[in-house]
């Protein structure tokens, strides 16, 4: 008897110190009637980057895309899934991020860019060498998406133009030249721990 509460003691040690390193927590999303729904899993710990799947505005589950945080009812989301798609599928043709598992939309910090879906958001994505987040700034219009800061991809003055003709739609003259003077910079990065912008 005391072998065996021996051996189901050790057996518990090792489960529960394993629990930190052997195992990782994923925030998986689900749909309720359109609408999200975060759950928290655990996962066993494996080599390489970890999943994301997000749900996009047109009610498919995009792979290696996270969205979530945008909006909680599904349909009122800014992207959809083609869209999303067509992104991923320009971010491979830079050799910065071809071999990335994990494209990351987040909004510009503004509410009303979210309810207009038109306006200033970041693509982020960990580079893992330099332990920096890589941020792109992308502009979405009603009939169109444009990403500066990638390679092969330069935003130049009449690409300007056109995007102040259209914020101006939406925005006033303030908010939209601070979004758009933000797009024409380009990709900067900042650090995982200190998190201070470093232009580039």
């Amino acid at each position: 008897m005391r072998i065996i509460k021996f051996i189901l003691i050790i057996l518990l040690m090792s489960l529960t110190s394993c629990y930190g390193p052997c195992f990782y927590s994923q925030t998986k999303e689900t749909n309720k009637n359109g609408i999200s729904k975060w759950h928290r899993i655990w996962r066993p710990n494996t080599i390489g980057p970890k999943p994301y799947r997000s749900y996009a505005a047109d009610g498919k589950y995009v792979k290696n895309v996270s969205i979530m945080h945008l909006n909680d009812t599904i349909s009122k989301r800014c992207f959809r899934s083609y869209e999303l798609e067509n992104l991923k599928r320009v971010f491979s043709q830079d050799t910065l991020f071809n071999k990335k598992r994990t494209l990351v939309i987040d909004p510009f910090a503004r509410n009303v860019d979210l309810l207009q879906c038109v306006g200033l958001f970041y693509v982020h994505v960990l580079y893992e060498f330099d332990d920096k987040y890589i941020y792109i700034p992308l502009i979405k219009l009603n009939d169109t998406i444009l990403v500066n800061g990638i390679s092969g991809i330069v935003a130049d003055s009449s690409t300007r133009q056109y995007i102040e003709t259209n914020l101006l739609e939406v925005y006033d003259s303030v908010e939209t030249k601070r979004r758009v003077d933000i797009f024409m910079k380009g990709r900067f990065s900042k650090s995982v721990l200190y998190m201070t912008p470093v232009r580039k």
